[in-house]
Order: structure tokens, then C-alpha cells, then sequence
């Protein structure tokens, strides 16, 4: 039986660092600055942050809606924008200090015990004090919105459902395109092959390539030929999907059943283009991820040797500090590849998790046979 701990924003809090957006508004030192920019007092958490995202992606500033006036993006892009990036940088340097400057945390049997036992982790906080602290391993810990560490987070739309049918080139807050660009950051840094320059330049042509044309059988016009196009097409055929975001065994399955025809689009591709210095690379990841969006591979470890651990596997789920508000497509798509999952727990700390929770899971048809056990921290 493999155990799979999620991690939010409230075990932070709860260990005694100031992670929430009120704490960050309140002890940023360009608070005014980020005040005047975006007019938000009195926020909460960082989910209050991705709903005025979530808003500012799929409104005008006037509140009229993108989807009667897509056009106009344009100037809530321009207003906009730099404002975020510049938010997402204090941010970092804010959360950097208080993991420096934390003085007294407040420690949990409770949390140390599942942490300990956990097979897999998803963190979905930016830090790493808390789980150094209850000294677990790193490697089997996925940031699934970047770290402190990388220098790389993600701020982005709470819930992307919200914003469907929102035009892909105006979803530049998307966290699905966001973690597509952060998985790219990390294939390039593993492979230690590429210099700093050619890093951005295969990241600045992945991002339009993104936008534009990462779907399950879609390739840019400049990219595809009629033969391509065939195997793309047959492919998408033969792959039934289980996990939207998860590297699930079917997933496996599939690419090693498949992996003739995946190094051909790849052959194919690269003989047509000219600067294959950059197109190389980007068209490796491509290939690596058969030419469809990334899937997120949980990792473990086996006997002390790093692996992966796939949904099928997964027969609890603990979920610490999150309180499901945002990312529920992925939260949702992640219980659902857990096929054989039987039990759930959840530590409490208002109610409104376990109320959440509740919601995602009677929703999405998912409320069966499963236990549900509520824990104290």
C-alpha cells in the first residue's frame, strides 16, 4: 500500500512562519507599492491572490466579461502584468527571509508521523522549512507550483475550470501553462547540457509553442507534415486517457508501446528545421513527454534509489494545511487515477477543509466506498 501526503499553505502556518497573503501584505517592504498596484486590502491567503488572478484573466478592469470582449484583453494585460511578476518577486524574497528569520515553530507528532510515512508528497507550498524541520527526504517531495529554492513559483488562476473558454493565448495565468514551463525549466537543469542562453531561448519558444498549440495531437503548421499529422492522429487514437496530470501505468503503457512511432515524429521534426541547437532540445522534451503535456511523476524512493510512484499504487491519501479552495481540476483529476484508494485523511482546522473536500468529492461521483478520517495537528 503506497501513502500519498498532500501539503498547503496551512502546515506552514500552522508551524508558525507567516505564509499567508495578509502576512506578506503587512511585512512586505514594498507594501504600498503592491497595495497601489492592486487595491487589495485585508486578503487572507494566497487563495485570495489566485481569485483576483483567476478574475484579472477572465474580466476587464470595468469587470466586463473576456468571453463578450476578448479583444480588450489586451489592456488588462498591459496594466497588469508586470505588476503580477513584480508581486511573485517580493514574494519570493519575502518567503526566503522568513524561512531565515523563523524563531519559534511548533512541532507536530501528528504531522511528523504521516510526513514520515508518506510514500510520495506533493507540496504545494513554495518552502521548505517545515519538511527539512521533520528532516524527510527532499527527493520525495514534488513542488508542484516551484520552490523558493529554484527561484521559480507559480501565481496563477485559483480554479482553472473558471476560466474555461477563455481564448489559450489570453490565459497567461493558466497553471496547467505555468507548471508546463516550470517541468521545461526542470528537464533543462537535469540534462546540464545547455548553457544559460540557450536555456531561455528554448524556453521562449516553448511558451509560444505552448499557448498556441500544446494539445494531445496538435502541432504547430510550421512543425507538421501530413505524415506527421498521421501518427499524431493515431496516436491520440490508441491512448485512453486515465490521469489528466498524473504519470499514471497507463501512461507508461502507452509510451513504451508506442515508442517507435514517438522517435519517428521526433526524426521527422528535426529534419526540417534549420537551428537545431534550439529546436533539439525542446523537440527531446517533446519526445519525452509524447508530444502531449506533461505528466506529473510522483516521486519515491526504493530502498534509498529514486522511483516513481503511480496513482494505481496509492491506497491513502493524507492532505496537511490545504484547504482545497484552489487547484481542485488537479486535487479532483489526482483521487480520481487513484483507483484503489480507500482511505482519505485530512487534518482540520476550521471545517472548511473537510467541507471542501466533502464538495469534490460529491461532485465528482468519487464519494463512494472511501473513508474519510479527520486529524488533529
Amino acid at each position: 500500500m503506497k501513502k500519498l501526503v498532500i501539503l498547503g499553505n496551512g502546515l506552514d502556518l500552522n508551524f508558525g512562519m507567516h505564509t499567508s497573503f495578509k502576512d506578506f501584505f503587512d511585512r512586505s517592504n514594498n507594501i504600498n507599492k503592491i497595495k497601489s498596484l492592486l487595491n487589495l486590502y485585508g486578503k487572507q491567503n494566497w487563495y485570495d491572490m489566485e481569485d483576483f488572478i483567476m478574475r484579472l484573466s477572465s474580466t476587464r478592469p470595468n469587470g466586463a466579461s473576456m468571453m463578450t470582449h476578448p479583444g480588450v484583453y489586451q489592456e488588462t494585460y498591459q496594466k497588469y502584468v508586470s505588476n503580477i511578476n513584480f508581486i511573485r518577486k517580493n514574494i519570493i524574497h519575502y518567503l526566503k527571509k522568513e524561512e531565515n528569520e523563523l524563531e519559534i515553530a511548533h512541532f507536530s507528532n501528528n504531522v511528523e508521523t504521516f510526513l514520515k510515512n508518506a510514500d510520495s508528497i506533493i507540496n504545494f507550498n513554495y518552502t521548505d522549512a517545515v519538511t527539512q524541520a521533520y528532516n524527510v527526504s527532499n527527493e520525495k517531495i514534488y513542488h508542484i507550483h516551484g520552490s523558493l529554492k529554484e527561484n521559480f513559483i507559480i501565481l496563477g488562476n485559483s480554479n482553472e475550470s473558471l476560466v474555461e473558454g477563455i481564448p489559450k493565448k489570453y490565459r497567461i495565468f493558466s497553471k496547467p501553462y505555468l507548471r508546463d514551463i516550470l517541468d521545461l525549466r526542470r528537464y533543462l537543469s537535469r540534462e546540464k547540457r545547455y548553457s544559460r542562453k540557450n536555456i531561455q531561448n528554448i524556453i521562449n519558444i516553448f511558451k509560444i509553442y505552448n499557448i498556441y498549440n500544446y494539445t494531445y495531437y496538435k502541432l504547430p503548421p510550421y512543425f507538421t507534415n501530413s505524415k506527421i499529422y498521421k501518427i499524431l492522429c493515431e496516436l491520440n487514437d490508441d491512448y485512453d486517457e486515465n490521469s489528466k496530470y498524473f504519470y499514471d501505468l497507463k501512461y507508461m503503457n502507452f509510451k513504451a508501446e508506442h515508442s517507435f512511432q514517438l522517435k519517428e515524429i521526433r526524426s521527422l521534426l528535426l529534419e526540417r528545421q534549420e537551428n537545431v541547437d534550439i529546436l533539439s532540445p525542446f523537440l527531446d522534451y517533446l519526445h519525452f513527454n509524447c508530444f502531449k503535456p506533461f505528466k506529473i511523476r510522483l516521486p519515491g524512493l526504493n530502498k534509498g534509489k529514486l522511483t516513481n510512484i503511480f496513482p494505481e499504487d496509492i491506497e491513502e491519501i493524507t492532505i496537511i494545511g490545504h484547504s482545497l479552495e484552489s487547484d481542485k481540476e488537479i486535487i479532483f483529476d489526482l483521487i480520481r487515477s487513484c483507483v484503489n484508494l480507500k482511505t482519505i485523511n485530512i487534518f482540520k482546522y476550521n471545517g472548511n477543509e473537510l467541507k471542501n473536500l466533502n464538495t469534490i468529492l460529491k461532485y465528482n461521483n468519487l464519494d463512494h466506498d472511501l473513508i474519510i478520517n479527520t486529524v488533529d495537528y
